[in-house]
């Protein structure tokens, strides 16, 4: 599970939401054969489920960190204050 989009500033690339849970990746890992994306628990809830990639249907073979300046990139977005309701 990622984390939810409206907690995030701005315009979000749909590139960094994960297509299982809908909100923006966390801890995000890439299928090998397919390079699809998704959070890290989605993606194991798919190995355990079917072993295939929830978007091309791909067996799901080996797993591994996308490149680091996609890491980079989410880590750089923008999160509201979780006090804005109170001014802050």
């Amino acid at each position: 599970m990622g984390f939810p989009v409206e907690a995030f500033t701005g315009a979000l690339d749909d590139e960094f939401i994960c297509a299982v849970c809908m909100e923006v990746m966390e801890k995000p890992l890439m299928i090998e054969s397919c390079e699809h994306i998704f959070c890290e628990e989605c993606l194991e809830g798919c190995r355990k489920s079917n072993g295939k990639c929830p978007l091309d249907r791909t067996s799901i073979s080996g797993v591994r960190a996308p490149h680091r300046s996609y890491v980079n990139t989410i880590g750089r977005l923008r999160i509201k204050c979780k006090f804005r309701d109170l001014d802050c």
